[in-house]
C-alpha cells in the first residue's frame, strides 16, 4: 500500500525529530513498546499523509500516519474454529483486547509526533473500538492512525486495520494500482482505503496535559 500510494512519506523525512521523539516515547511507556514489538513496527518504516496546518497554512502536519504491521506468533491467542469443522481447527489470531491496545499506542505516537518539539503527556478519554474479523498469525496489514481535530486540550482520533492484499490473491488487479498510482489529495486516499478489507475500527479522544513546570 504504502509504495503503491504516491501520498504517502517516510515519517522521519517529514519530521526528522520523531525518531529520537520515539525513542523517549517508548522509555516512558512500556505498553507502546509491546505493542510496537509485538507488531513488528519500526520508526523508519512509519508514513504520513501531510495536509496545510489549518492554523499555519504555510506548515504541513500529519493529518495520518501509517504503520506495516506484521502479527507475530507472540501477539496471538489460540482459538478453535468449530464453523464448518466435524473437529475443531485451532487457529491463531490477534485477541480483540490486545488490538484495542494497538490502536491507542499508534494514535499516541501519532499525537506524540504532532506535539513536537514539545513533549507533554497525553492521556486516553474515551476509546471505542470495533472489529469485524481478527488478524491472523502471519498477516500483514497497515494500521492508519487518523486525527479529525487537534485542540488544545483535546484530540479526536481513530485507528483503522487495512489487511494488505497478497500478490496473486486476485485483488491487485492493473486497475487498483492504476487508481492508486493517481492519486492526488489526502481526500483521495482516505476515498482508496476504502477498497481494502478493514478489519478493525477504534475512534479515540485524547487530552494533552499541560506542561508541568518545576518550582
Amino acid at each position: 500500500m504504502l509504495k503503491r500510494q504516491s501520498l504517502w512519506v517516510p515519517v522521519v523525512k517529514h519530521n526528522p525529530a520523531f525518531l529520537d521523539g520515539f525513542r523517549r516515547f517508548l522509555t516512558n511507556n512500556p505498553i507502546t513498546i509491546l505493542s510496537c514489538s509485538l507488531m513488528n513496527v519500526k520508526p523508519e518504516d512509519i508514513h504520513v499523509a501531510l495536509v496545510p496546518d489549518a492554523r499555519h497554512p504555510s506548515k504541513q502536519v500529519a493529518a495520518m500516519m501509517a504503520f506495516p504491521v506484521r502479527v507475530a506468533p507472540a501477539a496471538c491467542d489460540n482459538v478453535h474454529d468449530h464453523a464448518h469443522h466435524d473437529k475443531p481447527v485451532l487457529r491463531r489470531e490477534i485477541a480483540f483486547g490486545f488490538a484495542t491496545t494497538v490502536c491507542d499506542s499508534f494514535n499516541s505516537l501519532h499525537v506524540m509526533e504532532r506535539l513536537l518539539p514539545h513533549s507533554n503527556a497525553h492521556v486516553s478519554v474515551n476509546i471505542q473500538s470495533q472489529m469485524t474479523r481478527p488478524l491472523r498469525e502471519g498477516e500483514t496489514a497497515v494500521v492508519v492512525s487518523s486525527i479529525d481535530k487537534f485542540g488544545k486540550r483535546l484530540v479526536y482520533c481513530k485507528a483503522e486495520f487495512f489487511v494488505e492484499p497478497a500478490e496473486g490473491s486476485g485483488v491487485l488487479t492493473p486497475e487498483f494500482v492504476e487508481r492508486e498510482r493517481n492519486l492526488r489529495t489526502v481526500d483521495d486516499l482516505r476515498a482508496a482505503l476504502m477498497y481494502y478489507e478493514k478489519t478493525m475500527n477504534g475512534t479515540h479522544v485524547k487530552s494533552i496535559l499541560p506542561d508541568v513546570k518545576a518550582k
